[in-house]
């Protein structure tokens, strides 16, 4: 095999990674609140690029839930760790701080609350979300979540990282809830 074959083996292989994450996540949020949630037509690195503007300005999320107003973007690398918190001059779209901002600004225009749903190798699904909405998560179930991680970001909002099976575990009412009083806050 030629090296400018293995590349393009890489890349594929990546492409496809990420297309059966963004589908793992919506058929987990499927399950556990019993609604109609699907990976976005065209999300993921070759959607960026080949989706047209109509679909673009529909579908910003890489998964969407049918009645739940969030906005989620799926990232699944091989690690994920500390410096990807920091955007790098040679890779400044592999950091949590680029993925976050993007999720923030698709989130805006569709007035829903942004999440952004992380892994890598060998390690539990977690979701970030802002302080902000994590603190509306702890108000409403009246605990904290038994897999916590709080980062003081640059951002101007501090993180909070979840595992996901802490957010699946409410209801579909529940979740509402949260995500209603998440969006007063947010957008008034």
């Amino acid at each position: 095999m030629k090296k400018g074959q293995k590349l393009i083996k890489k890349g594929i292989n990546s492409c496809r990674k990420g297309k059966n994450f963004e589908r793992r996540v919506a058929n987990l949020f499927s399950k556990a609140w019993n609604v109609e949630a699907y990976k976005t037509p065209g999300s993921g690195s070759f959607g960026t690029t080949h989706r047209s503007r109509a679909l673009k300005e529909t579908t910003a999320a890489d998964v969407v839930i049918e009645g739940i107003p969030v906005t989620i973007e799926c990232k699944d690398y091989k690690t994920i760790g500390v410096f990807n918190w920091l955007r790098t001059e040679k890779k400044p779209k592999q950091s949590i701080e680029f993925w976050w901002e993007k999720v923030c600004k698709e989130a805006a225009e569709i007035k829903s609350v942004p999440l952004l749903v992380l892994k890598s190798d060998r390690t539990p699904i977690a979701i970030l979300m802002s302080y902000q909405a994590y603190n509306h998560f702890v108000d409403y179930t009246g605990g904290t979540p038994n897999r916590l991680i709080k980062f003081k970001s640059q951002f101007e909002e501090n993180l909070i990282c979840i595992n996901i099976n802490d957010v699946l575990a409410l209801d579909k009412s529940q979740i509402l809830v949260i995500l209603n009083n998440i969006l007063k806050e947010l957008y008034g």
